[in-house]
């Protein structure tokens, strides 16, 4: 699975300075992004496209992104948004 380019993560998140690749794995990659209005460093995580047309794997996507926004602890990275 090849992860989304670059320029992909700056299309769908417009507001935000996409600054770079913080890191890959076997279900996506992790940019590093700046959202300027929030002066705030954020990361912005990229399904491959094979993935996210799956039912079954994007019901799942959005259930751990609930279950991670609940979740507040200084090792645990917070999710502000998903889609």
């Amino acid at each position: 699975m090849a992860p989304r380019p670059r320029a992909e993560a700056a299309r769908c998140f417009p507001t935000d300075d996409v600054m770079g690749l913080s890191g890959r794995g076997c279900v996506g990659a992790v940019d590093k992004a700046k959202q300027p209005a929030l002066d705030r460093v954020v990361a912005i995580k990229l399904l491959p496209l094979e993935v996210s047309v799956d039912r079954d794997f994007a019901e799942r996507f959005v259930r751990e992104a609930r279950t991670m926004a609940r979740l507040n602890h200084a090792n645990i990275v917070s999710v502000f948004d998903f889609g």
